[in-house]
């Protein structure tokens, strides 16, 4: 018969901790993860887990890391100084060399994955604002169609372009196109309509309120004072 003790020690895997360390890693939180490994390498040496196995649950736990960041976009072969830490630990022939190692991995882990998506959001800035300004002239531009377009969630695309830019996502849209009319008033004889329908707005009243509250006068008037300063100073 086997003891409950060698059963516990050939098959338990601290599952839930993994998650947690993933999770950890996965979010760019690099101090948690470190501390997360450093807490289930405390409980392998609680419980009665044979040496062998505590090694075999520590090279699952770098697997999982190593497959956490293949699916966030991470190769090992850009992440040098993961790889070759996990291929010193693999070869490390004492638990205690690899435990010395596990929570400088799961730190660095973290921080691959910190510098990756301080990347992705820069060039998901970049692709969100071109895309609006090829299509500023599109009326039904809104957040939800700019969430869709990109497939993230309204709430996350609102609080990442709010960070890098300190605007919201739609006032963002709507300066551009308070921009756009402002420049076509003055460079062009279109009329408001169709600088409205360039510009992608579709309430007529409603931009010229918002035109008088953000310059004090109406586009009309605008376009003349702006073609008056012109003139007077060519």
């Amino acid at each position: 018969n086997i003891k409950k003790e060698e059963l516990l020690s050939r098959y338990w895997y601290p599952a839930d901790r993994e998650s947690q360390l993933i999770k950890a890693i996965s979010l760019g939180k690099q101090e948690k993860a470190s501390q997360i490994m450093e807490d289930i390498i405390k409980d392998l040496k609680c419980y009665p887990v044979l040496p062998e196995t505590t090694k075999l649950i520590y090279f699952g736990i770098i697997n999982s890391v190593l497959k956490a960041l293949n699916q966030i976009g991470i190769s090992i072969y850009d992440a040098s100084e993961i790889n070759s830490l996990g291929t010193a630990i693999l070869n490390f022939e004492s638990i205690e060399e690899v435990e010395n190692t596990l929570s400088r991995f799961c730190m660095r882990a973290g921080s691959y994955v910190n510098k990756y998506m301080e990347t992705k959001k820069f060039d998901l800035i970049d692709e969100l604002t071109g895309f609006i300004e090829r299509n500023i002239d599109d009326n039904n531009l809104s957040l939800e169609s700019l969430a869709e377009e990109f497939g993230l969630s309204p709430s996350y695309i609102t609080a990442i372009f709010k960070e890098r830019t300190g605007y919201t996502l739609m006032k963002y849209v709507d300066s551009l196109r308070m921009d756009k009319a402002k420049e076509l008033l003055i460079s062009t004889n279109k009329s408001l309509n169709e600088i409205l329908e360039a510009c992608g707005y579709i309430d007529k009243t409603n931009f010229i309120r918002k035109f008088k509250k953000n310059e004090g006068i109406t586009p009309m008037q605008f376009r003349i004072e702006s073609k008056t300063k012109y003139n007077a100073n060519a």
